[in-house]
């Protein structure tokens, strides 16, 4: 598909408009309202415990202590045996180690590990537990020569492009040697858009506000911008980027708020692209 051209398309200002009204409906329901419940009792584990679990339990999908799980309307059945991690040791700190450390009086560190038991969904039973809709990757061809254009402005900002492998993330972008990464299993329009992404966030800055300003905060300036992008390339990405940004925003004042800063990037992207 060809891009929009600008008398076709509507003010920028309109398209973000319209991802605001969208994450605010999303964000809204008594469905999310329920999942980030749901999301705020689960740990993030660490890399060694991800592999515990792994060699333990290759089948898993969603793990919890005995306890969370009592809290979530699940109970683990009798007999289940637990899944084995390594779960810190956390003390406060005392007025001497303070003096020694440096560290805070009072704060929590950790001091050693013990092992501790979780257990799989598929080992309880109980409740259902609530869910929203996940982003959908794009799919299908991208608009001829949109992948070319995207990457030739990341190059003259000083970035090599390439697709490889980012782990579990569609794309990344390595501030410190100038290198954008997008997967390789991506169609061509899903690797398009997050190339869009990826560019907002060079394009935005961010790697200079990484410790500064909240990840939250960077995501939801890259996806709105990548959404906008696309719209003038005439993709309508809303099935991935609406429910990515109202992950990371929680809730629509964040998208509000971050509209002037996206809504001057984007432009400028489009402006470079030559699609207005």
């Amino acid at each position: 598909m060809a891009p929009t051209t600008k008398s076709k398309q509507p003010a920028l200002e309109e398209v973000h408009q319209q991802l605001v009204l969208a994450v605010e409906q999303l964000v809204t329901s008594d469905d999310w309202l329920a999942f980030l419940a749901m999301a705020s009792r689960f740990h993030r584990y660490s890399l060694n415990n991800v592999l515990l679990i792994m060699r333990q339990a290759p089948e898993a999908t969603q793990v919890a202590s005995y306890t969370t799980w009592q809290s979530l309307g699940r109970q683990v059945r009798k007999g289940e045996k637990g899944i084995k991690i390594l779960a810190p040791c956390r003390y406060r700190t005392t007025a001497e180690e303070a003096t020694a450390t440096g560290r805070p009086v009072g704060e929590y560190a950790v001091r050693g590990f013990r092992v501790a038991s979780v257990f799989d969904v598929s080992q309880t039973d109980g409740d259902a537990l609530p869910s929203v809709d996940a982003p959908v990757l794009l799919e299908g061809d991208a608009p001829l020569g949109m992948w070319t254009t995207l990457t030739d402005l990341l190059v003259k900002d000083g970035y090599t492009v390439t697709r490889g492998d980012v782990g579990e993330a569609n794309g990344e972008t390595r501030f410190s040697t100038k290198e954008v990464i997008v997967a390789p299993h991506l169609s061509d329009r899903a690797a398009a858009k997050t190339l869009a992404h990826e560019l907002a966030h060079v394009r935005s800055e961010h790697g200079d506000n990484l410790t500064s300003r909240p990840r939250e905060v960077l995501e939801v300036e890259a996806e709105s911008c990548a959404f906008m992008v696309c719209h003038a390339w005439g993709i309508n990405s809303a099935q991935y980027s609406i429910p990515y940004v109202a992950y990371w925003a929680q809730e629509a004042g964040m998208v509000k708020e971050t509209m002037h800063r996206v809504v001057a990037t984007a432009r400028k992207i489009i402006e470079d692209c030559q699609l207005d």
